[in-house]
């Protein structure tokens, strides 16, 4: 058989009939020898049949006359421009090789044997040679156990009627779309199946490509801390959920006893164990525990129930003395609720604190009144707990400037 390019041909060409009719020899008396050698031919040649390489073959048929087979078959392929490729053998299957994809070809067949060759049979149908097969890439590379997706499959040869096969269980499949380049399909993996690499594999009258290892089943994701765990009415701050499995684009819904907990600006790290988000408490929002629930962009979830618990926030009730001159520096006593160790406090422009002591009702410091500060009544101080303390913030119009 000759070496044959990597062209394949569509299935309608399975069925191309190419018939030669028996003939007189050149000098119009019937020849018995080069008759069996034509009839030979007719059951031989049956059909041109396609390759894994695209070529035209001539489909394997039984010879019922072996003993007479002494001649030889050329198939010769015609094409306006690219034509002209040939083939020759005793037997089936006789392959024709340099043929172009995308070129539309004619076959005809001679017979020669001890008595001469016969004339060329009438040309077959046209035959149009298509890329073969393959695949180059499988998109997204991996799905986790309980996703439910969207998966691309690109390469070449992709026929209408495709098939999509995914061994090793767990996994079910709906064909979305084929193009001559894509195969689309639809995954869902069950949350049994078993994690590991698994082949693709697309089907079609042109053949079958397999893909090794090109799709992996990964463990379902898991949410399992919050850091900080807890977070305060009315503050907004960043918060990291730890886990695995957490896939960059996924989205994050937290619900409980109220509506008003909401989270934005996700950021998923590349090694998917951790997940930033920033969490914003409205002012109505209710105490309690609230579950957290990440959504992967394959579908797959991880949910952590009571991961967040939403705190009262601070209060602020007093600050002495609280009358103080401009261009002084007092020691102060703010007293409340909620304050925690790192608490931050605050002033008006002109007015620094510094932190002394802290306990949960009172927090001690040194106020600096600058000459600059403006004077008035019911200033506001701000108490802000930190990030372990639950983002708590309270303003307070306890100070007045003299």
């Amino acid at each position: 058989m000759l070496s044959a390019p990597a062209v394949t041909l569509p299935s309608p060409a399975a069925a191309s009939l190419v018939t030669v009719t028996p003939r007189l020899d050149p000098v119009g008396a019937v020849d018995d020898t080069v008759m069996v050698a034509v009839m030979v031919v007719e059951v031989i040649v049956t059909t041109v049949k396609m390759t894994p390489f695209g070529l035209v073959t001539l489909a394997p048929v039984a010879n019922p006359f072996p003993e007479i087979v002494t001649g030889v078959v050329v198939f010769r392929a015609t094409h306006p421009a690219n034509g002209g490729q040939t083939a020759t053998g005793a037997n089936s299957p006789i392959t024709v090789a340099g043929l172009t994809i995308g070129n539309g070809y004619n076959f005809t067949v001679t017979a020669t044997n001890s008595a001469g060759t016969g004339p060329a049979s009438a040309p077959s149908n046209t035959v149009v040679p298509v890329a073969p097969i393959s695949i180059t890439s499988v998109t997204p590379g991996q799905l986790a156990q309980g996703a439910n997706g969207k998966v691309v499959i690109q390469g070449t040869g992709f026929m209408s009627g495709a098939r999509v096969n995914i061994p090793g269980g767990g996994v079910t499949l709906t064909l979305t779309s084929v193009t001559p380049t894509a195969v689309t399909i639809t995954v869902k993996v069950s949350s049994a199946a078993i994690p590991g690499a698994r082949e693709v594999r697309v089907s079609d009258t042109n053949g079958t490509a397999p893909c090794t290892g090109c799709l992996t089943i990964t463990p379902a994701p898991t949410l399992t801390t919050a850091n900080p765990y807890h977070l305060a009415v009315g503050a907004t701050g960043s918060v990291l959920f730890l886990g695995s499995g957490l896939q960059p684009g996924a989205t994050v819904k937290i619900t409980g006893p109220s509506t008003g907990v909401t989270v934005s600006a996700p950021s998923i790290v590349a090694n998917g164990s951790t997940l930033a988000v920033t969490v914003k408490v409205a002012a109505g929002a209710t105490s309690g525990a609230y579950a957290v629930k990440v959504t992967n962009p394959d579908k797959s979830t991880a949910t952590c129930t009571g991961c967040l618990t939403v705190i009262a926030a601070p209060t602020l009730g007093s600050i002495n003395p609280s009358s103080v001159s401009r261009n002084t520096t007092t020691p102060v006593t703010i007293s409340g609720n909620g304050f925690a160790t790192g608490a931050k406090v605050t002033g008006p422009k002109g007015v620094v604190f510094t932190v002394v002591t802290i306990t949960s009702t009172t927090i001690t410091a040194t106020m600096t009144v600058s000459s600059t500060a403006s004077a008035g009544s019911n200033t506001g101080v701000t108490v802000t707990n930190d990030a372990a303390a639950g983002y708590g913030k309270v303003t307070a119009g306890v100070l007045s400037i003299t």
